[in-house]
């Protein structure tokens, strides 16, 4: 949400890919508009929709549907991380004029965003992002500061850095090492994903998070067993670069939910998917249908066989890329957070370590 002196604009970032879906949003959007125009006092409102496919005529489409809800339709490729991210800058800058311009930092933004993310429950809604904005900037203002610094930040959100005091060093260096692994897929995947930024800020449900968006429409990319295999592998990526700090594993159950992210890809692989296994090709099956023991056997064990091979996949790239998951868990300790850009100047830095090794 950006005000200005002609109304306030709002970004809508939704994944529109067709026009019943369009629709389906079209009351919640209504709602939202009033809902904004009594909370920013305001009867000027522009509303910009990104519609996330490529498809030409289904844009014409969902333009046409949309424009009888929307004051402006912007349509433009994938959402990602940096789009919303420079919406918030925008949102802070405006902020900025009604407390003294005091400056804030895209890194002191960046690390205020990621602390109310790890306590926000709708990380969708501006509103809230603009709520606590405009708190740092009063925090700022009273102390007689120029700029909002990180001091800041941390005193806004005390309750978090207070429950970070009593996590032990070494719970903490693991969760690095659990991040960092994650992160290595994201740029293995490079042409499916982008990163956004990897955190050791622990939030209501996680201890850290690697966040990340599709770089690619589904409808272009090629999904082939390897992109599962490793997609799997991206999952159990984060035990085995903690392993990297054990004598031997020793897993948290704070992983629970990639075990579980793994296991469901696996099966829809099995199942869904009609990949080549012991049953054949282009077999598909519903377990949610009755089935006779032996063939579920059959299953678990086709399930079981390809999470090993991802866990190989794992266990082998985190071996072979050991440095930049040391440097970037190193960085991560230091800062608690590393944007998306600063991960991968290490990766780049890593790979041309590893080209200068096998060249010399």
């Amino acid at each position: 949400i950006v005000k200005g002196k002609s109304g306030c604009s709002v970004v809508l970032y939704m994944k529109v890919s067709n026009e019943n879906k369009l629709t389906s949003i079209s009351e919640y959007c209504k709602k939202y508009l009033e809902e904004l125009k009594a909370a920013y006092d305001v009867t000027n409102l522009k509303i910009i929709l990104e519609i996330t496919i490529d498809d030409d005529k289904q844009v014409k489409k969902i333009t046409a549907c949309a424009g009888e809800n929307f004051s402006t339709v912007h349509v433009k490729g994938l959402r990602k991380f940096d789009d919303k991210f420079n919406c918030l800058k925008a949102m802070a800058k405006s902020i900025s004029h009604e407390y003294d311009d005091i400056k804030i930092s895209s890194e002191v933004l960046m690390f205020a965003t990621i602390c109310f993310e790890s306590i926000c429950t709708d990380v969708f809604n501006l509103t809230l992002y603009n709520k606590q904005y405009e708190k740092l900037f009063a925090i700022a203002k009273m102390s007689g500061s120029k700029s909002v610094t990180k001091t800041a930040v941390k005193k806004l959100y005390a309750e978090i850095f207070s429950q970070m005091d009593k996590i032990n060093f070494n719970r903490l260096r693991e969760t690095a090492f659990h991040e960092s692994g994650h992160t290595l897929f994201l740029f293995i995947m490079t042409q499916y994903f982008k990163l956004g930024y990897v955190s050791i800020i622990p939030g209501d449900n996680y201890v850290g998070v690697t966040t990340s968006a599709a770089e690619m429409d589904g409808s272009y990319a090629v999904y082939d067993r390897e992109y599962f295999i490793r997609l799997m592998a991206k999952s159990l990526a984060g035990r085995a670069a903690e392993n990297l700090t054990k004598d031997k594993p020793n897993p948290h159950a704070s992983a629970i939910g990639d075990l579980e992210n793994c296991n469901e890809i696996a099966e829809r692989m099995i199942c869904k998917m009609g990949f080549p296994n012991s049953l054949g090709v282009n077999c598909i099956y519903d377990k949610d249908k009755q089935m006779s023991e032996a063939l579920l056997r059959v299953l678990e064990n086709e399930k079981a066989k390809v999470i090993k091979e991802a866990t190989f996949v794992a266990e082998h790239e985190v071996c072979k890329h050991r440095g930049f998951i040391e440097k970037l868990a190193d960085l991560l300790l230091k800062k608690l957070f590393v944007t998306g850009d600063e991960a991968r100047m290490l990766w780049e830095e890593h790979l041309m370590d590893l080209y200068k090794q096998n060249n010399s």
